[in-house]
């Protein structure tokens, strides 16, 4: 009985163990950011605060996600329009100067370059400068304002 009992224990211990590996890790989400365009930027950030499940009236959030793949944009972010840059085929060139100031290049399938620059404090919060150029994108920059949701 003893032995059975210490196969079924190695046997468990292996499992979670392969489960643990093979389980890929979820993205952490870095930041938040908002156009500071938009109107009533304040009620946005105070949404932002409790993002769990963020309000239509959120919608064009734009999230700076990590993970083991690297850095990831999240378009419409916590909406049932959300989109990931990475997985619809666009690459992502990340160049992290600092945790604090993340700059990633983004070359969309469809054409055209867009930067991303983020600047923000040890908390998560601060700016986000955005510009597109080349085809398929309207060459514009755009300021937004960032938070971590919590």
């Amino acid at each position: 009985m003893l032995m059975r009992r210490g196969i079924v224990t190695v046997f468990v211990t292996i499992v979670t163990a392969i489960v643990t590996v093979a389980s890929p890790a979820a993205a952490e989400v870095l930041t938040v950011c908002q156009s500071a365009s938009t109107p009533a930027p304040s009620h946005v950030i105070g949404s932002l605060m409790r993002i769990s499940n963020p309000t239509e009236a959120d919608a064009g959030l734009v999230a700076l996600t990590r993970d083991e793949r690297g850095f990831d944009i999240l378009e419409n972010f916590g909406q049932n329009s959300q989109r990931s840059l990475r997985d619809q085929g666009d690459e992502i060139l990340g160049l992290p100067l600092s945790d604090e100031l993340v700059h990633l290049m983004v070359e969309h399938q469809r054409g055209g370059l867009e930067h991303f620059l983020f600047s923000l404090d040890e908390e998560g919060s601060g700016e986000l400068l955005r510009s597109a150029e080349g085809s398929g994108l309207d060459s514009d920059t755009s300021k937004a304002v960032c938070t971590r949701p919590r």
